[in-house]
């Protein structure tokens, strides 16, 4: 039977929406998503009340369908709270008061989180029919060009609230990730508890090269995968990085958190409308508070919120010690992110080095350490054996060593691993190369003395190209943003006597990476070339002087882009 009803009786709906709304504020810790959720379904309800008015009758029949539906849900969350093992108790006349009751619900927390997704999803599907019908389309207009102009729009909304959403620096992530890597996280009990359960945190530390990086995104691939046929389910990430030092302060992480919450709503909320029809226009952005309290506000939209935060650590200084203006962001924006938890019960995964501070932050949470896993690494090794001289590739036997060896080396650091083998790729013959692989560097010193050997391959190359790596490093550890590749070749390809640029002066990136000996790569999706480890190699040529091309203003600032 068809629900028939008018604008007038939406109003009624809306009414019982609300008035349940009401009846669980104050209602204890593990009620609040059923809250939320309701919330959203009685704004959705009233908006829909106003929008039902002037539709043709096509689309009046799917606000019928959507309010019907929102009429079961609306009965169904009546009877979770008739049932509740809480009872509702009058307090001063007016004001109510959740007190413990007697007996044993009906309903299991299963059973409630699925009204709780059917009663958010509801609510998306009436904003989706709202942003549909709410405008009308002039008659010289045509469906296709107003749906362009509500896309431009809100583009423009959502790049002015942040220009960083991570997808690009995602996607790169991905492309460098072999299947089941972080398998190991995926299975352990703990991953399990803080993917199922609402509200949990867990903090996945791990030394430099550890995979950290491979593993937050592996983590977020997962939960795209798990819930990508629920759009009630937001799985939002941040990338902290150190050369993201104009834009990765406390109000700039939770704009981009912002930036992502609203992408995945039908409509833009009325809250990030009037943020930006307040501010977008002049020269302030919106104060911390009111970027927070919107993200608080959008949070409640979904029925489940997911933070993944990659390399806390990277919230640091140039120098890579934790400043105390760094420190102090660092310790906001947890602080921050915890209250976020508190109340719209959001999961909070993080990944960081193991730093004083920050484990002692983490300390009451679960944690999982981050080691690089041997199948992993065999993996990578397996697929980079081409590098190596020809004699290599034409014995197994001695590949195997090498990967044996390799693996025995590493100390749960897959940097470590791609650095011994960039150490392998010139040497001259098999005994060269075995000597090499016994005196493979171990312990605490490794690093420091793998990345000594880089630096002294650099050096003793010809001039031009030890010219052409040292350059490169300097450009690249001393940038304040990531740099693409172009900015660096026109960067190193700069005379300073020149007013223009030499284009036949630019060097080809692959010779680029390939005089910096295994210290810098190149994203591919976003194409930032980027050092494998910074603070290693700040360390490393802070006593080599700068070339005089980099002591001078020889770069013009690229439009639209900070300094570099």
């Amino acid at each position: 039977m068809r629900f028939e009803l008018d604008g007038s009786e939406i109003g009624e709906v809306a009414k019982l929406a609300k008035r349940l709304e009401e009846e669980f504020k104050g209602a204890p810790t593990q009620w609040k998503k059923l809250t939320d959720s309701v919330g959203l379904l009685s704004r959705a309800l009233q908006d829909a009340g106003v929008n039902f008015y002037g539709r043709d009758e096509q689309q009046r029949a799917r606000f019928r369908e959507a309010v019907g539906r929102s009429m079961k849900d609306l009965k169904d969350v009546e009877k979770i709270l008739e049932d509740a093992a809480f009872v509702l108790k009058s307090f001063d006349g007016n004001r109510r008061q959740w007190c413990p009751g007697w007996g044993r619900p009906k309903y299991s927390r299963t059973q409630v989180q699925q009204v709780v997704v059917q009663v958010a999803a509801t609510a998306m599907m009436i904003r989706e029919l709202i942003a549909e019908t709410s405008s009308a389309t002039p008659e010289s207009e045509t469906p296709h060009d107003q749906q362009h102009q509500i896309n431009h729009s809100r583009r423009m909304i959502l790049d002015w609230l942040s220009p960083n959403d991570y997808a690009s620096e995602h996607v790169d992530v991905v492309n460098r990730t072999h299947r089941d890597t972080a398998r190991n996280i995926m299975i352990s009990e703990k991953f399990t508890t803080w993917m199922t359960e609402e509200g949990r945190t867990i903090f996945c530390p791990g030394v430099s090269g550890a995979g950290k990086t491979i593993a937050a995104a592996s983590v977020i691939e997962e939960l795209k995968r798990r819930h990508q046929d629920n759009a009630t389910v937001a799985v939002t990430y941040i990338y902290c990085n150190y050369h993201r030092e104009e834009s990765q302060t406390v109000q700039g992480l939770f704009e981009s958190l912002l930036r992502q919450l609203v992408n995945g709503l039908p409509t833009l909320p009325s809250s990030v409308h009037s943020l930006y029809e307040r501010y977008h226009q002049g020269q302030f952005r919106p104060r911390l508070d009111e970027v927070i309290h919107c993200v608080h506000e959008v949070a409640t939209m979904y029925s489940r919120v997911f933070v993944v935060v990659d390399a806390l650590d990277e919230c640091s200084d140039n120098s890579g010690n934790e400043c105390k203006r760094h420190s102090g962001d660092q310790t906001r924006l947890l602080s921050e992110m915890f209250q976020l938890q508190a109340q719209c019960l959001v999961n909070f995964f993080a990944t960081s080095r193991p730093m004083a501070n920050t484990l002692e932050t983490f300390r009451q949470y679960p944690s999982l350490e981050i080691r690089a896993g041997e199948q992993d690494v065999r993996k990578y090794l397996d697929a980079h054996m081409s590098k190596l001289p020809p004699f290599v590739i034409q014995s197994p036997e001695l590949q195997d060593q090498i990967k044996d060896r390799i693996l025995q080396a590493m100390d749960g650091s897959f940097l470590l691993a791609t650095l011994h083998l960039e150490s392998l790729t010139n040497e001259q013959c098999p005994e060269t190369l075995l000597q090499a692989l016994t005196d493979l560097p171990t312990g605490p010193q490794a690093y420091t003395q793998v990345y000594e050997d880089l630096m002294r391959r650099i050096q003793t190359q010809s001039i031009n190209r030890s010219n052409l790596a040292i350059d490169a490093l300097h450009w690249l550890a001393h940038a304040r943003r990531p740099l693409k590749v172009t900015e660096l070749q026109h960067a190193l390809a700069v005379e300073l006597d020149s007013t223009e640029l030499d284009h036949d002066r630019i060097t080809p990136v692959k010779d680029i990476v390939s005089v910096c000996c295994g210290l810098v790569v190149v994203d591919e999706q976003s194409k930032v070339i980027r050092l494998v480890n910074r603070l290693r190699c700040l360390s490393l040529i802070a006593s080599i002087p700068k070339r005089r091309v980099l002591s001078e203003p020889a770069v013009r600032k690229v439009p639209g882009q900070p300094p570099i």
